[in-house]
C-alpha cells in the first residue's frame, strides 16, 4: 500500500552528482598555418578583415606595387600626351573630354594606390591638390616641344578631371570604412 506522504523521501535513496564535461576545442589557425596556400589565404583574409598585417614585408611588397603603378600611369599619361601633333590619330571626341577622362583616370588610381599603401585619406586629398596642378601645368607648357598647343583650358580640365575623381575616391572609402565598420560591429553582437 502506500505510503505516508510525510515519509516520501525515507529510505535508501541512490543518486549521481559527478559532472563531466568535455572541452574540444581546437586551434585550427595553428593546423592551417602549416600549409603554404592556407597561411597566404588567412593572411589575406586578416587584412580584409581589418586585424593587423602579421607579415611587414608584405605591406612593403604591396607598397612598391601600387607606387610602381602610380608611377608608370603617369609615364604613360605624359608620352600619350606628348605624341607629335602630325602622328596624332583622328579621335571623335573633344580633346577637352580626353583632357577630363585621363586625367580622372590617374586621379582614381592615385586614390586607390595610396589607400593601398595605407596612407591617410586627408594626406592623400592633399597631395593629389598639390601634384595635380603642377603635373597638369608641366604636362601643358611642355607640349609645344612636340608641336603640340599649351592650353589653360586643358590645364583646367585636367585639374578637374583628376582632383573630382580623387576627391570622390576618398568619399567612397570614407564611405565603404564605415559600412565595413558596422558590419564588423553587427558581428561582434551577434
Amino acid at each position: 500500500t502506500a505510503a505516508s506522504l510525510l515519509a516520501k523521501n525515507l529510505g535508501n535513496t541512490i543518486g549521481n552528482t559527478q559532472n563531466k564535461t568535455i572541452n574540444g576545442e581546437m586551434n585550427f589557425t595553428q593546423l592551417y598555418n602549416k600549409s603554404k596556400m592556407l597561411k597566404k589565404i588567412i593572411s589575406r583574409l586578416d587584412r580584409i578583415d581589418g586585424r593587423p598585417d602579421i607579415s611587414a614585408r608584405m605591406s612593403r611588397c604591396r607598397s612598391r606595387v601600387a607606387m610602381a603603378a602610380i608611377i608608370a600611369a603617369f609615364c604613360g599619361e605624359f608620352i600619350a600626351t606628348h605624341i607629335p601633333a602630325a602622328e596624332m590619330p583622328a579621335i571623335s571626341c573633344s580633346d577637352k573630354t580626353l583632357h577630363f577622362f585621363a586625367y580622372a583616370m590617374l586621379g582614381a588610381l592615385f586614390a586607390i594606390c595610396q589607400i593601398i599603401r595605407g596612407v591617410r585619406l586627408r594626406n592623400i586629398m592633399l597631395a593629389g591638390v598639390i601634384l595635380f596642378p603642377l603635373y597638369a601645368f608641366f604636362d601643358e607648357i611642355t607640349q609645344p616641344i612636340v608641336n603640340r598647343t599649351a592650353d589653360y583650358f586643358d590645364w583646367r580640365m585636367d585639374m578637374i578631371g583628376s582632383i573630382g575623381v580623387l576627391l570622390i575616391s576618398c568619399l567612397a572609402a570614407v564611405f565603404l570604412g564605415r559600412i565595413a565598420k558596422n558590419v564588423k560591429n553587427h558581428k561582434k553582437r551577434t
